[in-house]
């Protein structure tokens, strides 16, 4: 009886503490509310929304908004693909906000009309390109073009 004892008591304190790194890591995150679904280990959902065309698979789900996390620093502002890629995890959820988590910072992106219609256009010259088997011009820098796998057949390089 004793043994059992122990064991029940062994048990919840490992799940216990579980429970506390769990709350810990999750406030360290900016994580609060209930996860509907999370990719943050390859294993999400993707969401699809059938008005647009546009999928996403975003790395944090929440009852309103959606959280894209980065693993590296903002400068003041965040990144312009950053900012698309969210409105598509919004658009593609169907919610209204979203939440960018850099190393640094975390911004806060809420879907307006001007940044649907961005990603609209973006998404229509994508379609259009595909469509024609034909890839877009792209913006080469010595940076880039050094660790591009394409650098060896691609005509833009520098």
């Amino acid at each position: 009886m004793f043994t059992l004892g122990f064991i029940l008591l062994a048990v919840f304190t490992i799940i216990l503490g579980s429970w506390i790194i769990l709350l810990k890591r999750r406030s360290h995150a900016g994580i609060s509310g209930w996860v509907k679904d999370s990719d943050l280990k390859g294993k999400g959902k993707q969401y699809f929304n059938r008005t647009t065309g546009v999928a996403a698979k975003p790395d944090v789900v929440l009852r309103g908004k959606v959280i894209e996390v980065k693993s590296y620093p903002a400068l003041n502002s965040p990144f312009k693909g950053d900012i698309l890629q969210a409105t598509a995890e919004m658009n593609a959820v169907g919610v209204g906000k979203a939440e960018i988590h850099y190393s640094n910072k975390r911004f806060l992106v809420k879907n307006t009309t001007q940044l649907r219609d961005s990603l609209m256009r973006v998404y229509q010259a994508m379609q259009e390109h595909f469509e024609r088997s034909m890839a877009p011009k792209g913006t080469p820098t010595t940076r880039k073009c050094r660790v591009c796998e394409f650098n060896s057949d691609c005509p833009e390089r520098l």
